[in-house]
């Protein structure tokens, strides 16, 4: 008999299984009186960027996660997208060629992809993130629960693999796991790894 934590988990796999044919792409620019089809062949043309030809047919639906530009310190942020694929394998292909850092420019692309995640594995992502890039000027902002970054980790990147593997992470140091569906997954792979951090 499953315990109430192995079902809750059973359902977090389960919601964020919903979402494995579909993408969120971010700093795709957002011009006036936009419409669908006008947007579906933007994101078509963006993601070919990643090697894999990808045409608006691809899509089984599209449409931008709010309606107006935000303007933060100066600069403007177009609202994300959210855009379903007619075919896992598709969305896979992209995912996989589709490289958010450009290794020519020696930069981070201004139009970024992303697996769409449910609030649960979202707010895990910013934890872990917040937990390897701790506030400087805040001690206490590296501890979380069992552990403390005592170590000055730091991450090289957090991704969604599957829902069977959750997120895999890479340390800057070069140390990898993956397995990681909630925060005591990572917690206990801090621990194994790095004992000074166990708090």
């Amino acid at each position: 008999m499953e315990t109430v934590d192995e079902m809750k988990l059973s359902v977090v796999k389960t919601e964020q299984y919903g979402r494995r044919d579909t993408v969120t792409i971010v700093g795709l620019s957002k011009p006036d009186n936009e419409t669908e089809k006008d947007l579906s062949k933007k994101v078509a043309e963006a993601l070919s960027n990643s090697g894999e030809t990808v045409v608006p047919d691809d899509f089984s639906a599209i449409h931008r996660n709010s309606k107006d530009n935000r303007h933060v310190r100066g600069k403007v942020i177009p609202p994300s997208i959210t855009v379903r694929f007619s075919r896992i394998s598709k969305k896979d292909n992209v995912l996989r060629s589709y490289r958010n850092f450009d290794p020519v420019a020696k930069k981070p692309r201004d139009v970024k992809v992303y697996q769409s995640l449910t609030k649960h594995y979202s707010d895990l992502r910013i934890s872990i993130y917040k937990f390897l890039n701790p506030d400087p000027s805040s001690p206490e902002s590296s501890a979380d629960g069992k552990i403390c970054n005592v170590d000055g980790l730091k991450p090289k990147w957090v991704t969604y693999q599957s829902p069977t593997s959750g997120f895999a992470v890479k340390l800057a140091s070069g140390e990898y796991f993956n397995n990681v569906h909630v925060w005591g997954d990572f917690e206990s792979a801090i621990m194994s790894r790095f004992p000074n951090c166990r708090r």
